[in-house]
């Protein structure tokens, strides 16, 4: 392998631990918004400031713990 085969490795290397990085970061900020009403779940969403988060919703507490379950990396 030559010298500039090597470098392209290591920067394709570099940029698949950033993206998977950014991804964990991304993937760790979550806010569950539990509420049996629609409107209460968009009332709250929309008061949440824009961030880099993700907003789940559910409707109840069974919903809300399958949703926490299904969303939490092992």
């Amino acid at each position: 392998m030559n010298l500039v085969e090597q470098n392209q490795e290591k920067q394709t290397s570099t940029e698949i631990i950033r993206h998977s990085l950014k991804e964990s970061i991304v993937a760790q900020q979550k806010i569950l918004v539990i509420d049996d009403s629609k409107v209460i779940r968009i009332r709250v969403r929309e008061m949440l400031p824009t961030g880099n988060f993700e907003v789940l919703e559910a409707q109840d507490g069974l919903e809300g713990l399958s949703l926490i379950k299904k969303k939490t990396p092992i």
